[in-house]
């Protein structure tokens, strides 16, 4: 009996104006926006892709890379099937940082979930501040892939989420995965952490807001 193929979450990750959005928005649509804004807390973007003749439809989640949510991307890591990692190609730091974002991931996620690395805005060549090899020598350690990535040119990004599909339909026909994603975005019956939902980013960026703006409050003297 032929075993079907389930909706796969996939989650990407990465510092602020890396790209992340666009890298998605170029995968899903085919569209690059030049003054695409920050994501702010998070987006879903649902897209099919067949590898081989197998389908796959990739829930993707693009989480915003600003230090006022990174208390939020642990609760979107549950129930991922697949991640991105993205760095800018022209900015050495992003490219450090990423260690931390792959770390937490694996502090999170199974093993043998996939994750790729994406050097993105690699079209700038003149201003390269990390050489590919250097990339795909941190992949190979981390036991994952590098991919070159342009969302500007379209260059890699068909191939980065390919790869990644082709990886998860393998983790799904090898039994190797067992998670659950919702077909329907903001469906309701998932667990909170911490009073968070993995599938309601906007409920989540109030109830944080919320909670930072009460706990600078100063409490009342009593005299």
């Amino acid at each position: 009996m032929e075993k079907k193929i389930s909706p796969a979450k996939v989650v990407v990750l990465g510092e602020a104006r890396v790209g992340k959005t666009s890298l998605t928005y170029r995968f899903s649509s085919g569209t690059f926006n030049e003054h695409q804004p920050s994501t702010v807390d998070a987006t879903c973007i649902e897209k099919s892709i067949n590898v081989n003749g197998n389908i796959v439809k990739l829930v993707i989640w693009d989480t915003a890379g600003q230090e006022r949510y990174n208390a939020l991307n642990q609760v979107y890591y549950r129930g991922a099937e697949g991640a991105v990692v993205v760095y800018d190609a022209t900015d050495l730091d992003s490219f450090k940082k990423m260690n931390q974002w792959v770390t937490e991931l694996k502090n999170y996620l199974p093993a043998e979930i996939p994750i790729m690395i994406a050097g993105n805005k690699s079209d700038l060549y003149n201003n390269i501040a990390i050489q590919q090899e250097e990339a795909k020598k941190y992949a190979k350690s981390q036991n994952s892939q590098f991919v070159a990535t342009s969302a500007k040119t379209g260059t890699g990004v068909q191939e980065l989420f390919t790869t990644l599909a082709s990886r998860i339909i393998q983790n799904q026909l090898s039994g190797h995965s067992n998670v659950e994603v919702p077909n329907k975005i903001g469906g309701r019956g998932a667990l909170k952490v911490d009073g968070l939902d993995p599938f309601n980013p906007n409920s989540n960026l109030k109830l944080e807001d919320k909670r930072r703006k009460s706990s600078g409050k100063e409490k009342k003297k009593c005299c």
